[in-house]
């Protein structure tokens, strides 16, 4: 877990912010040295934020992400040793989830990723030292972002699908996140109005193990295509082959 008071408390091995801010500084030394583009993921720590903030005030070609888990929970959570929250890099402190979410709203972090780590009910039914790390974060992902980030003002939702869809496309150099006559078509239809609450049973992912069972969210998915073909509608992914992209 996060190194301070909670790794203390619950004498946990620990992952300190810094070994994360280390490698970001030398990343960006390096991005700046060679004068090529960098993307860095995840940023989960107020550190990370400074020196990718400076870095492009310098001019430094840096891009970056983040995953809801990060702007929304904290290591605090982990003192009770349940292994839903055990995740690499691990939850940090409030006030490094304070400065992503600020990130995150001012532009910093230009992407909200999933972290997408799919794992069995025995990965995670053991001990926290030896469970697995990870979240199933796909099935989550837009709801969250759009729940505390549009929902609650402090993004509009062009701006949420810029980092969710546009920039990463973007970054990729991919011709996708952008609806267009010469586009892919690969396009989510969602019910911003339909709250529902998050419930893993429900997942169509292989994992269930996602931290935020039970919270009570915004934007339910409602269809999804790939490449013009519906792949995923009523909650039940169809038994075309390309359909076999969401099953992992």
């Amino acid at each position: 877990i996060n190194e301070g008071y909670f790794s203390m408390l619950t004498g946990l091995p620990a992952i300190p912010s810094i070994a994360e801010e280390i490698m970001v500084n030398r990343d960006l030394i390096l991005a700046e040295m060679t004068g090529v583009p960098i993307h860095i993921a995840p940023i989960t720590t107020e550190g990370s934020v400074k020196l990718i903030r400076e870095a492009k005030d310098a001019g430094i070609m840096v891009t970056c992400e983040t995953c809801p888990h990060y702007f929304l929970l904290t290591d605090a959570l982990c003192k009770d040793f349940n292994p839903l929250y055990k995740v690499k890099p691990p939850l940090r402190s409030e006030r490094d989830k304070s400065a992503i979410m600020r990130a995150v709203i001012d532009g910093t972090i230009d992407v909200i990723s999933s972290d997408h780590n799919p794992l069995t009910y025995s990965d995670k039914d053991t001990e926290f030292l030896v469970a697995e790390f990870g979240i199933s974060g796909i099935e989550t992902l837009f709801s969250l972002s759009y729940t505390y980030l549009v929902d609650r003002g402090s993004l509009n939702m062009v701006e949420l699908l810029r980092r969710l869809s546009y920039t990463p496309s973007k970054i990729l150099k991919h011709s996708g996140g952008r609806i267009a006559t010469d586009a892919i078509a690969d396009i989510a239809i969602v019910d911003i109005r339909d709250e529902y609450e998050i419930n893993p049973v429900d997942f169509r992912s292989r994992g269930r193990n996602t931290p935020f069972g039970g919270y009570k969210v915004k934007g339910r998915v409602e269809i999804l295509f790939i490449d013009g073909s519906i792949v995923y509608k009523d909650g039940k992914i169809t038994p075309k082959t390309v359909s076999e992209r969401l099953r992992e």
